[in-house]
């Protein structure tokens, strides 16, 4: 019987099928066998990068994260969603399970389309919307990529992504470059470290780098520094007091003339005060709410001056320089700076694309992690010191985001001193 059936099976072989279709039907069975070896491994193995992390932190898929999910609607458009947890896509990257976040004033404008606009200005591509928000971070690292060399597992640290970055911090867990990375100081808190490094490194880059203050130079010169301890400016202004004062300069802080008359900004003034023997700044300059005043009310006393407020319609500082051909330091990022909406942007697009600025600036100066570096070393010899305004719980992200705008818009914002956080995990130590 078996006999039979193979000498059948040799007949229908030979006589009924083709050459060209056995060679076909063996070349589907062996690339089937192949995809399916390959499918099972990777179902298998747990490659780097993967969302089960090293420490066994992370074995969930999921996260949660803070996004902008449709820019025309600005703060009503962001929201809390689940998310995938991220991967080591890259050789440099640094995974990271996020303790607390800076809520920047930036942050708001982001989720109003600035990053878009900034982006197409400089000729880089659009990100698609819901996208993840903050620029700023601390937590412990839980992955590293394979050529990440300055960093461990379970290290604590804070990072810092650029405003033009598509990426943002406000999850559980973010994946960013080493190069963003570096160990937070030891002396302060996860939620105190979440504060700190985009407002120094906009204040490095654009006073240290750029208009090259050096520390040598600056012992006793008079410097105006305009809303040095505000929570407007994103923190910028609270780090300029305090390290220029440790550099030995006489700090003068100026704000604009309070017009609300109520409680809050009474109790708003009087701590602002304090704020201002605490932090060390030698005196306080209002300025009025008519700005064309300043041409009769201002004198020239100040070797800097410095503008860290943000706003489309500042004081004409000018004023205040020693020397009409002195400019006013401004500590607005570069990357707002260079952004010409309009005509504009598409000429800058053309001609001096973001990206090619980036790498020729990162060739020239310290990377972001070095800055880094520096600042912890100026946290932990305590001449520089975060403060947290606020904290907020992920699931009252609104609440956050519509008091810092609320807070950014009005002139109470001038009085109140330190940044507000998102903390995901307060139990962590």
């Amino acid at each position: 019987m078996i006999k039979y059936r193979v000498d059948n099976l040799k007949y229908f072989m030979y006589k009924e099928v083709s050459k060209q279709a056995i060679y076909f039907g063996c070349g589907g069975l062996l690339t089937g066998v192949i995809v399916g070896v390959a499918v099972g491994y990777g179902y298998r193995t747990s490659p780097a990068g993967s969302n089960s992390f090293h420490n066994g932190s992370a074995n969930n898929y999921l996260m949660r994260g803070i996004v902008a999910s449709n820019c025309k609607r600005g703060i009503d458009g962001i929201t809390l969603m689940v998310l995938k947890t991220p991967q080591v896509l890259n050789p440099d990257d640094v995974i990271i399970q996020v303790r607390a976040v800076g809520i920047d004033m930036i942050d708001t404008e982001i989720a109003k389309g600035l990053l878009h606009s900034i982006r197409r200005a400089h000729g880089l591509r659009k990100i698609g919307e819901p996208f993840i928000l903050g620029r700023e971070c601390s937590g412990v690292v839980v992955d590293v990529g394979s050529q990440v060399q300055t960093l461990e597992i379970n290290d604590r640290v804070w990072a810092y992504l650029p405003l033009w970055s598509g990426k943002g911090v406000m999850s559980e867990y973010v994946a960013v470059p080493e190069k963003f990375v570096a160990l937070k100081p030891n002396n302060i808190s996860f939620e105190g470290a979440a504060t700190m490094p985009y407002a120094f490194i906009t204040f490095w880059q654009e006073c240290i780098e750029k208009y090259q203050i050096n520390p040598n130079d600056i012992k006793n010169r008079r410097i105006l520094i305009h809303l040095g301890l505000s929570s407007k400016n994103d923190g910028v202004g609270l780090l300029a007091t305090q390290l220029l004062k440790s550099w030995g300069a006489r700090v003068t802080i100026s704000t604009e003339e309070m017009t609300e008359d109520d409680s809050s900004s009474e109790v708003a003034q009087m701590t602002f005060l304090h704020s201002l023997k605490t932090f060390g700044a030698e005196s306080h300059l209002i300025i009025p709410v008519d700005h064309h005043q300043l041409s009769n009310l201002a004198q020239r006393l100040f070797d800097i001056v410095i503008n860290t407020d943000s706003s489309k319609i500042t004081p004409p500082l000018s004023y205040f320089c020693k020397s009409p051909n002195d400019k006013v330091i401004e500590t607005f990022p570069t990357e707002i700076n260079n952004y010409a909406p309009g005509i504009g942007a598409l000429l800058l697009s053309l001609l001096f694309p973001l990206n090619r600025i980036l790498e020729q600036t990162e060739k020239s100066v310290d990377p972001p992690n070095a800055k880094l570096n520096e600042c912890k070393r100026l946290v932990e010899s305590r001449l520089i010191v975060p403060v947290v305004a606020k904290s907020f719980l992920p699931s009252q992200y609104d609440q956050a985001f519509r008091h810092v705008a609320r807070t950014s818009e009005s002139a109470i914002a001038h009085a109140t001193v330190g940044k507000s956080v998102l903390v995901f995990k307060s139990t962590f130590k």
